[in-house]
Formats: structure tokens, sequence, C-alpha cells
């Protein structure tokens, strides 16, 4: 396929791309999405034609996005909803979160603690991984293989003089999640004419070097982005995005005056000889590291505390 080939289906896809939000947070981060060529949208309307919508959501009532899941399902448009999830969610967060992942393709966590901001990083490092690989290719087709089934993925970006720095940095940007069930990757490159493929490939490494084996990883590159740089990039600069999916995502080690990921009460510490834990006397919670999204922890499996664990 030719060079011109590869930017006309680019520009195909992205026209075929809707970012959408629903409730207040998904809709302002929404809003402040600006992709060439992809629809941005401040409120839940999905065109009929679209293929795919990238919707931010708002954590403190599910139910829009929901509804709006169900719709694209029956359109058969690949609905991806996207949140920011503070690293120590409340009990209705882990709720909504559950609700969430039952109603779309695929649930994507952009790590931050501003809801607005990080919903809209998360967006815009999703839409750009998807839609803007203009010399090698990721489409839709790739997101539904790795991220569209159904279970939690993650999403980080970074740039470094270094591609494989870039990329490794962009993995733990993804915040705290577990990679043991991590299933695949979706990978994307963006410099100037000066990435070489092996440098590239060094890149794509770094993340196959922390998923297990048989993760299925996907990467695409844009080595003429031009205006469409990141804002901090420079010319000699690579920006590398990546969604992991299949995590698993964990809670950090509470700490006193945490809310309880149970039941929301304040955690209260306790010193045990040398060592300090925290507890819940409402509901008996204890500080064991917990999946979000309300999933028990399946017996006798680790989930580590963090990226690559």
């Amino acid at each position: 396929m030719s060079e011109e080939d590869l930017r006309d289906a680019a520009a195909a896809l992205r026209g075929s791309v809707v970012v959408a939000g629903c409730g207040e947070v998904g809709r302002e981060a929404a809003a402040q999405v600006a992709v060439d060529g992809v629809v941005a949208r401040a409120d839940d309307a999905i065109p009929d034609d679209a293929q795919a919508a990238f919707v931010g959501v708002d954590l403190a009532d599910p139910s829009p996005a929901v509804a709006l899941a169900r719709r694209c399902a029956a359109a058969d448009t690949l609905a991806v909803l996207v949140a920011a999830v503070d690293p120590r969610p409340t009990a209705e967060t882990r709720t909504a979160l559950a609700t969430l992942r039952e109603a779309a393709d695929a649930v994507v966590l952009s790590a931050g603690d501003e809801p607005v901001a990080g919903t809209a990083a998360g967006l815009r490092t999703l839409v750009r991984l998807i839609a803007g690989s203009d010399d090698v290719n990721v489409d839709l087709a790739d997101a539904e293989t790795v991220v569209a089934t159904g279970g939690f993925a993650a999403v980080g970006a970074a740039t470094n003089l270094d591609p494989a720095a870039a990329m490794t940095a962009a993995v733990d940007a993804c915040g705290p999640v577990s990679l043991t069930r991590a299933s695949g990757a979706l990978v994307h490159l963006e410099g100037d004419r000066e990435l070489s493929v092996q440098a590239a490939g060094d890149a794509v490494a770094a993340v196959r070097d922390r998923l297990v084996d048989g993760s299925h990883v996907i990467w695409g590159a844009d080595t003429d982005a031009g205006e469409y740089r990141e804002g901090g990039a420079h010319d000699d600069e690579v920006t590398a995005r990546v969604v992991l999916a299949g995590v698993v995502p964990v809670r950090p080690p509470a700490e006193a005056g945490d809310p309880c990921p149970r039941c929301g009460a304040s955690l209260v510490g306790y010193r045990m000889g040398d060592r300090e834990t925290v507890a819940c006397d409402g509901c008996g919670f204890a500080d064991v590291t917990t999946p979000l999204g309300g999933d028990p922890l399946v017996p006798g499996e680790d989930y580590g505390s963090g990226s690559g664990s």
C-alpha cells in the first residue's frame, strides 16, 4: 500500500470515529478533545453511520453511559468508555465501574485525580493512538481485537528522546494496574522522519517485556505528525501512547483516613508490633490489595500493587 493510500485510509478512519461525553464530566472532557478529522461532540448523540464512539463518562452517574453503550450495541457501533479514576476510589466509584464494564465493549481507565482533565487526556490519547497512525496504521479492527474484550483497559502516554524509554514511561503512566492478566496492547509512536523501524521495534519490545507470554501487541507509527505533535514534544522527541487491555486495576496500600473501598467510611490506623495497618470499624474491611469494579480476589492469586506486577 502506498503512502497516499495509507493516508487516505487514515482519513477515512478518523471520519468514522466520534468522541462524545456523558454526564457533566464526560461532556466537558469531550469538548476538550481536538483531533483533526475526528468528530468531537459535547453530548451523547452518536451518528448512525459512526463505526466507533469513544465516550467520556461521569462516574458520579454511570446510567447515561450505560444507555449510550446499549444504543451503540444495537447499531453495531464499537463503544469504548473512558473514565478518570482516582488511585483510591470510593465504593460508589467501584460500583460504577462494575456497571459500566457490563454494558460497554471496553472501559478504558485514565489515571488522574482531576476527573475532567484525566478523562480528556484519556480520550485524546486513545483517539490519537487509533485514528492518528498514518504511516503504520492501527485501525478499529485492531481495537476490537485487542481492547473490546468487555473488561478493563488502561491508557498512558509519555515523551522522551529515546523511543523505548518513552514507551516504558507510557506503560507506567497507565496507573496502578496489574498486568498479570493483560491480554494485549495497542501501541502508537509519534516522531519525526528519523524514527527508524529498529527504534520502533525496541519500543514495542519494551511493552512486550511487561506483558505475559502470548499477549497480543499491535503497533502503529506516525513519523510526520507535524502540527499534531503533543504540545510539549520537540522535533527530536518521540511520543509513545499505549492501551493495555485485560488489566486488573489495583488499589495502592490504604492509609488511615482514606475512604473504605467497601463502605466508604473512614479507615482507622492500627499498630501491631512493628507493623502498621488500617481497617474499617464499620464493615470489617482489612487492608489488602483489591481490584476495582467489585471483583473478588481470585484465591491464591497475587495481583500485585502497580504497573507491571
